[in-house]
């Protein structure tokens, strides 16, 4: 990385180039994390590249270690921290993916030291595919609430009609509670009514009774009165029977009792001409 790139390179040719340097620096800075995580003391930054070039030859056959400027680069980005492939026993560092998107990454760091790296093509896919399952459970959830919403809504409109129906069933009762109220009412009424017309009834028939007996009684005693001989009576008392048989006698004419007959006009008559002999015989006496 230190010579520049050629005008005529492919982005193919770059990302070859690109993964044989990643390979190589990878390998180089696993063995420098190696001696930095257990510094010998009395080393310095130095010694320890002396010592990871040492390493790296001899796990290499002999080869140079050729990429310390593009090690220098990378080594304080944190996709440049690798795995030890001889150290299974740490987990604190990363691989740089070697199908990223190398280019952009290299003309990144070159442009700005210690800025981490864009996405990989993996990490890509593997968040397009995280989205895509996120999306997928978001229109999972969004199926499932438009389910529930739907078996809300259906219960809902089903309580609704429920609801309706015992309504409709209470007012019907109501109604034949109402009408059954009323046909009550309506015979307590009628009883009533028949009751106050029978007690109307009794009541004048017991006035009537009544005055039948009065009638009887007064017309008894006005015949016991019409009985009386008024010639066995002393004066003043014959002429105030005579008076009291003569107004009994038009009571009885002015009540019907007597008709038209002759009969009672003979009667009258000799009612009439008794008394008159009577008073004739009284006046003689005196």
């Amino acid at each position: 990385m230190g010579a520049e790139c050629k005008d005529n390179r492919t982005p193919i040719s770059l990302q070859q180039r690109w993964k044989k340097i990643n390979q190589v620096v990878t390998k180089f800075n696993s063995f420098y994390e190696k001696l930095d995580r257990l510094p010998k003391s009395g080393t310095n930054l130095d010694d320890m590249k002396r010592e990871a070039t040492r390493m790296y030859k001899e796990c290499t056959g002999k080869k140079e270690f050729q990429f310390e400027h593009c090690w220098e680069t990378l080594r304080t980005n944190p996709k440049c921290e690798e795995v030890d492939p001889t150290d299974k026993g740490t987990s604190s560092v990363h691989i740089i993916p070697d199908d990223s998107h190398n280019v952009d990454c290299i003309s990144e760091i070159q442009k700005s030291n210690g800025i981490v790296r864009p996405q990989g093509r993996k990490a890509s896919k593997e968040i397009k595919r995280k989205t895509n399952e996120d999306a997928g459970v978001i229109d999972a959830i969004k199926g499932l609430r438009s389910t529930f919403e739907k078996e809300i809504e259906f219960k809902k409109e089903n309580s609704k009609i429920e609801f309706d129906f015992k309504q409709q069933i209470a007012n019907q009762e109501m109604e034949v509670k109402v009408a059954a109220e009323k046909r009550k009412l309506k015979d307590q009424e009628f009883r009533e009514e028949a009751q106050k017309k029978e007690d109307q009834r009794n009541e004048k028939e017991l006035h009537q009774k009544e005055q039948l007996e009065k009638k009887a009684q007064k017309r008894e005693e006005q015949f016991r009165i019409m009985s009386i001989d008024v010639s066995k009576l002393p004066e003043t008392v014959r002429k105030r029977m005579e008076e009291c048989q003569m107004r009994i006698l038009n009571k009885w004419e002015t009540e019907g009792l007597f008709g038209e007959n002759v009969e009672n006009k003979q009667l009258e008559e000799s009612l009439a001409g008794e008394s008159r002999s009577t008073r004739e015989v009284d006046s003689d006496k005196d």
